[in-house]
């Protein structure tokens, strides 16, 4: 009787000791993981994927910043050194990216997310109506060129069916450095993409009454959204904001906004507030403004969820005939 109870005892105490290895070893593993993403929206999913325990993953491209413009501090490049995991889209938008995640220097394994292979990517809409033509820009600069026109449009998690296949390839990257944790990110990742698409119905919903309402935004950065929702653009100021466009290019907007045909005209909060106004000036255009980073936004697991939401409810607000 006594040896029966020493050897439950002992079965009893070697079963507990591997459950509590097991959950130390899990919690260990998800606290060392050290992760980056370049923007916001990213972020946003990269965040919603982590499992309980984590580091919140270090974001590069923070508040009113522009992955455009932006240049990294030195808590990012710390980061970056540091980091197991980085995602970011790729060089046709992060371009400050480029040369700190190719100098050979980082032991992190960078996830290049537009190369994911069941993206519905897009080209780049060409000069005319959506930019201004090389020869036509007053300082010279070669802006069709320098925005990668005939190259895809790298603003691709402005639809929400990319979005699913990113937090897809995201949670996989996760699995794969973080094997422990492998059924956490499953369920997270199931969830994450029953969430998306409640989102997409929303928002389309939310634009059935605005398809047909002409719009004119500051830069070509939209062409998922509306292209997801088959809204009905006339024009961008410029293609890249990194580029002032030249004065001709400004007359042909503003003519295009004195003939009528134009009801809003959208500025983003980063960018050349006054251009826009003097756009509009004296038309019966109304500005609205719109952010596909959702700078204002708290980062985290809601921001992809409320930047999108924000996008459909501005575009609405300002559209809609029944607003005067």
């Amino acid at each position: 009787m006594i040896v029966q109870s020493l050897v439950r005892f002992s079965l009893l105490s070697f079963l507990a000791f591997f459950i509590l290895m097991g959950l130390l070893t899990s919690a260990l593993s998800a606290r060392s993981l050290k992760v980056v993403a370049s923007i916001a929206p990213i972020h946003s999913l990269v965040a919603g994927l982590m499992v309980e325990g984590s580091a919140a993953p270090h974001l590069l491209v923070r508040g009113g910043g522009s992955p455009h413009t932006t240049s990294l501090r030195p808590s990012d490049a710390q980061a970056l050194q540091e980091a197991d995991l980085v995602f970011w889209i790729g060089p046709g938008l992060e371009a400050f990216l480029v040369k700190p995640l190719s100098s050979g220097h980082l032991s992190a394994r960078v996830v290049t997310l537009h190369t994911l292979p069941a993206l519905n990517l897009l080209d780049n809409r060409e000069a005319g109506e959506w930019s201004e033509a090389a020869d036509e820009s007053e300082e010279g600069g070669d802006h069709a060129a320098e925005h990668g026109h005939g190259e895809k449009d790298m603003h691709l998690w402005l639809d929400p069916h990319n979005a699913k296949v990113l937090v897809k390839g995201i949670a996989h990257a996760l699995m794969e450095a973080d094997p422990i944790n492998r059924a956490g990110y499953q369920y997270r990742m199931e969830s994450l993409l029953d969430r998306l698409e409640r989102l997409d119905k929303q928002i389309a919903h939310r634009l059935q009454s605005v398809k047909g309402e002409p719009y004119i935004v500051f830069h070509d950065g939209f062409h998922y959204f509306d292209h997801r929702y088959q809204l009905s653009p006339l024009a961008a100021i410029t293609p890249s904001p990194e580029h002032q466009p030249g004065a001709r290019r400004m007359r042909e907007v503003r003519t295009l906004v004195m003939s009528g045909a134009v009801r809003c005209l959208f500025q983003e909060p980063q960018f050349y507030a006054r251009m826009v106004q003097s756009v509009i000036e004296g038309s019966s255009a109304k500005r609205g403004v719109i952010d596909p980073l959702g700078s204002a936004v708290e980062p985290g697991p809601d921001h992809y969820f409320k930047t999108m939401w924000a996008l459909a409810v501005d575009l609405t607000n300002c559209l809609s005939p029944a607003n005067p």
